[in-house]
Parts: C-alpha cells; structure tokens; sequence
C-alpha cells in the first residue's frame, strides 16, 4: 500500500489543503482509513496495521471536544505541529493536525477536541521511528 504523503509538508503552522471526507463535522475521524502517514518535525512515519491505525482513530474520536465558537486564552503556541494524514480506501486522505503546545488541540479543520497526550504519543513515535511489527 502506497500512503501518502510520499513527503511531509516543510511547516504545518500554514495552512494546508484539507479534503473534504463524509463524517468530518461530526468526529475528528471518520469511516474506516486503512493507512496513516504521521508527520512531524524532519520526520515521517507510516502506518498501515489495520488494528493500530483503528485504535489511533478511536483514540481521536474519543477525546473531548472543543465547543465550538468559543475563545480561550492559550498559552504560547511555540512547539511542533503533527500531521495525521488518514489514507482512505478511495483514495481521499484527512489531515488531522495537532498543537503539541498552546492550547494543545487536534483539529480536521471542522471539528476541534482536546488533544495533549496525542501530542506526546506523535513525538515519542517519531522519535523512536516505531514501525508495526
């Protein structure tokens, strides 16, 4: 299986193309994606083991979410942003980006949860460059 992104975007504080996946306003992860690219600071990590890509998803889906037109004060926003780029079966890929720092949040671009442990799990699996066994 080929994922994609072949190569991670330089920077994640811009904005990046989002796709459009059904489900998206209802839950950060939608339907069933079958691969995931996460990517972080110089570094890019795939993941195509069926249990653990769905265990990342329910992990997401689960975590609470961030009321909508709401406004926080955040701390600093200074640390790295992960990219969580779910592969599809059609083909179409979600990004889900998340804020190790500042108000620590992930978002699809739709909807928002609070996400700090998520932000410590993407830099010790980079770092490590586990892979599934």
């Amino acid at each position: 299986m080929q994922l994609v992104p072949v190569t991670c975007p330089r920077d994640l504080r811009w904005p990046v193309r989002r796709n459009e996946v059904p489900g998206m306003t209802h839950v950060l992860v939608p339907g069933a994606p079958t691969g995931l690219v996460l990517c972080g600071p110089k570094a890019r990590v795939g993941i195509t083991g069926p249990g653990e890509v769905q265990t990342i998803v329910a992990t997401l889906d689960a975590l609470r979410r961030v009321p909508p037109g709401v406004i926080y004060a955040c701390p600093i926003d200074v640390g790295p942003i992960y990219g969580f780029f779910f592969n599809y079966p059609g083909g179409e890929v979600l990004l889900v980006t998340v804020h190790a720092s500042g108000c620590r949040q992930a978002t699809n671009g739709r909807v928002a949860a609070w996400a700090a442990s998520i932000g410590k799990w993407a830099r010790h699996r980079l770092a490590y460059r586990v892979h599934p066994g």
